[in-house]
């Protein structure tokens, strides 16, 4: 016996739902999207944000000792999923540790390579 699918043999639903079945998430990914995951949180970063001139004007800002236009940059690289890291990074009070969201960014900011 043979454990060949005959995908001739089955209906659009039954396709969807056999590679739903064995798909890890990173077929959902956008291709110009990084998956990282430091310290059990997770984010899908947007590469062409890591890229844009609008991060690069950021780090300029920051290396020119602008300390608050760090904050800008990790919103800017997080987009919508800023609330939710928080969320995770959060103690049971609810409350997120500036000094390791600041670590965390910066883990995010090195695995999607940018440069010093």
């Amino acid at each position: 016996m043979s454990n060949v699918i005959d995908l001739d043999e089955m209906s659009p639903a039954e396709i969807i739902a056999l590679a739903d079945s064995v798909s890890d998430g990173a077929s959902q990914r956008k291709p110009y999207e990084r998956h990282v995951e430091i310290g059990g949180v997770s984010v899908d970063i947007d590469m062409r944000r890591v890229k844009d001139v609008r991060t690069i004007s950021l780090v300029a800002r920051v290396d020119k000792g602008d300390e608050l236009a760090i904050v800008e940059l990790f919103d800017f690289i997080l987009g919508d999923q800023r609330e939710a890291v928080i969320e995770q990074m959060s103690d049971e009070d609810g409350y997120c540790s500036a000094e390791d969201y600041m670590r965390f960014c910066a883990a995010v900011m090195q695995e999607c390579g940018a440069k010093n």
